[in-house]
């Protein structure tokens, strides 16, 4: 006989409730952000600038990350275009 459930389970060995998890919590912004970023390349505007913002409400280290990574990417094709 199982115990009974008393909500969230914690990820094996991370003493995190997994909905709070920094982890997922991370994930989940840097989800959200990617999301925003297609809509704003996609013209979308308005609706990326939200999912942006919602990202940074949820993480703002999360956000600050894919900026650099994404500025990191504008570099190196600047770069292969260059060479060309």
């Amino acid at each position: 006989m199982e115990p009974p459930s008393n909500g969230p389970v914690q990820p094996n060995g991370t003493g995190f409730i997994q909905e709070t998890s920094p982890w997922k919590t991370r994930e989940r912004a840097h989800d959200i952000t990617e999301e925003g970023l297609d809509k704003v390349v996609e013209g979308d505007t308005e609706i990326g600038k939200k999912l942006i913002d919602k990202a940074k409400q949820i993480d703002p280290k999360a956000v600050e990350e894919l900026a650099e990574e994404v500025e990191r990417d504008k570099e190196k094709a600047e770069q292969f275009v260059n060479k060309g």
